[in-house]
């Protein structure tokens, strides 16, 4: 049995609506003889691990009860807090359909270490509820947050499904709330405007809460609107941005870099000794006419990978001011191979 295992990179798996992942091209076809999705993560992270010398060897994989505990077992702690293993439906939903099913919220820790919703996508299921950004959630399905370890279960695979939520509201009230997931539109741009500056200079400001398929076309519609009101400066805030698919990320840093810098490095993958074939390099190739030598960054402890690509590959050349918390600070990006219902991501 031919198994296809779709190349990718992929961003940080945080608690969000969304998993994060960055594309590259090209797909790998593999002849397995694997019986059990478990030995199958024992190759991969065997074969294609960025940490693959780190990696346990195990006679079987028979002793793990779930593909999550196999690989958790497998990885490199103390490098590597990003790879996963997930619904394959989830993924695609994620990254390639138009429409994604949820609950429709994000969640992130405080400064508390605290679980609290930090955004709530419009015509969810948690906006009707009322479930606003602040909310701190307390259980889940009857489970307090410090006794969940598979956060999988806010992502959900089909509509109908439900799940029951224990939430603090920021005034303090306390309620229980069932939400019903349903079939939501991706908003991966939802906001896109012009502010003004103390010198009444006219800016650009646009939300990216994820680099997905449909991006680059909402960056399109973005920008040429900013042409349109002839903007001086730009703000990108991706407060919200886990990451996404690298050519999302590469499609803004074309939309904001000089055309002088056309064909100048943008960035360089590099894969393990065993697969040094797979390394590459991309470069800029500018996409319309506006331009800027300085733009503004909103960025959280939730802006990571994809989202942090765009940061770094622009610093060489223009300047980049950094607005907000620290990043989250992750220089690694995946593959994700498919495996039955299964994709598994090894950095």
């Amino acid at each position: 049995m031919r198994k296809k295992i779709i190349a990718l990179l992929i961003g940080a798996l945080t608690l969000s609506l969304l998993t994060s992942s960055c594309k590259k091209t090209e797909e790998i076809e593999y002849q397995d003889s694997w019986q059990t999705i478990n030995e199958f993560i024992y190759y991969l992270m065997h074969d294609y691990y960025l940490h693959y010398n780190t990696v346990p060897n195990y006679k079987t994989m028979t002793q793990f009860e779930s593909p999550t505990e196999a690989l958790d077992a497998l990885m490199n702690k103390t490098l590597d807090s990003w790879s996963f293993v997930v619904n394959l439906k989830v993924l695609n939903d994620d990254y390639y359909s138009k429409a994604a099913v949820a609950y429709g919220f994000n969640l992130t820790l405080d400064s508390d270490d605290k679980i609290v919703v930090n955004y709530v996508e419009k015509g969810s299921s948690a906006e009707r509820a009322g479930i606003t950004r602040g909310f701190t959630i307390n259980s889940i399905n009857d489970y307090t947050v410090k006794e969940i370890k598979d956060f999988s279960v806010i992502s959900p695979t089909s509509p109908g499904e439900t799940i029951r939520l224990n939430v603090t509201s920021p005034k303090g009230y306390t309620s229980l709330i069932t939400l019903s997931a349903n079939e939501l539109t991706t908003q991966t741009v939802p906001l896109y405007k012009t502010v003004t500056d103390k010198d009444n200079n006219k800016l650009g400001y646009i939300l990216i809460n994820s680099f997905v398929e449909d991006t680059p076309k909402k960056i399109d519609e973005a920008f040429n609107y900013f042409s349109q009101q002839n903007v001086k400066g730009l703000i990108v805030d991706l407060r919200y941005n886990g990451g996404g698919l690298v050519s999302g990320a590469e499609y803004l840093a074309n939309a904001v870099i000089p055309s002088s810098y056309n064909n100048s490095v943008m960035f360089r993958y590099q894969y393990n000794d065993k697969h040094s074939d797979l390394n590459a390099y991309t470069y800029f190739n500018k996409t319309n006419a506006l331009s800027f030598n300085k733009i503004f960054v909103i960025t959280t402890g939730e802006t990571a990978s994809a989202s942090e690509l765009f940061i770094n590959v622009l610093k060489p050349y223009i300047n980049v001011v950094q607005i907000g918390e620290t990043s989250h600070g992750k220089p690694v990006g995946m593959n994700i191979f498919e495996y039955g219902d299964y994709a598994i991501a090894p950095i």
